[in-house]
Order: structure tokens, then C-alpha cells, then sequence
């Protein structure tokens, strides 16, 4: 992470990030993703056949999109809860964080590899 932020902060943050991508609000979201690619992009017959073999089918890159989506939709229901400020803060270190496992999976050669 590049944004400056205490360790604490920053700890903070990634328990959040692993909370939220393992969340009923992003597994919703992400299930809701793969229905309205149907007959799209193939995600939807790539995940359905995974299905049959106990497997996601999706990508790292359509997952990592997801992840994004949730998060800003969910970050959309909380707008009058906090001052502006502590939200950009934090919405900017959360994305930063899942850019960072983006730019691994790039980096790695693995971002449009689907997910066992």
C-alpha cells in the first residue's frame, strides 16, 4: 500500500478487505455478476460447468471486478454515515489494496486464469 497509513491503519484495512470479499454481500453480488453475463462473455457457462466439478470458473480479473462493484455499492448505502473525509480515506485504501492483487496476478501471469 502507498497510501500513508499507520500500521494499524493499514491492518485495519486488510481485515476489512478479508471480512468483505468473504461476505454474503459480495458472494450476492458476485452471484448476481455471473447471472447477467449470461450468453455474454462466458463466465456464466465457464462457472456453471466449473459448478459440476466443485469449482468457481471465474477469473481473478472478473473476481477482483466484483470485489470492486460490492464495494462501491456498498460504500453507496453508507453515504450519510460518516464525514466525507474518513470515507475517501478509506475507500481509497481499500481500492489501493485491491489493485495490489491485481497488479500480483498480473505480475504473476494469473489475472484472466479462472479460479479452481
Amino acid at each position: 500500500m502507498t497510501t500513508t497509513l499507520s500500521q494499524s491503519s493499514q491492518a485495519r484495512v486488510k481485515a476489512f478487505v478479508d471480512d468483505f470479499i468473504r461476505s454474503e454481500y459480495v458472494q450476492s453480488w458476485t452471484e448476481s455478476s455471473v447471472l447477467s453475463d449470461y450468453g455474454l462473455h462466458g463466465r456464466f457457462d465457464r462457472c456453471m460447468d466449473a459448478a459440476e466439478a466443485g469449482c468457481d470458473g471465474s477469473t481473478h480479473a472478473e473476481v477482483i471486478n466484483d470485489w470492486r462493484g460490492a464495494f462501491h455499492a456498498w460504500l453507496r448505502e453508507r453515504e450519510n454515515h460518516s464525514s466525507r473525509n474518513d470515507v475517501e480515506r478509506f475507500e481509497s485504501a481499500v481500492l489501493e489494496h485491491f489493485d495490489d492483487v491485481w497488479d500480483w496476478h498480473v505480475k504473476n501471469g494469473s489475472i484472466d486464469q479462472q479460479i479452481g
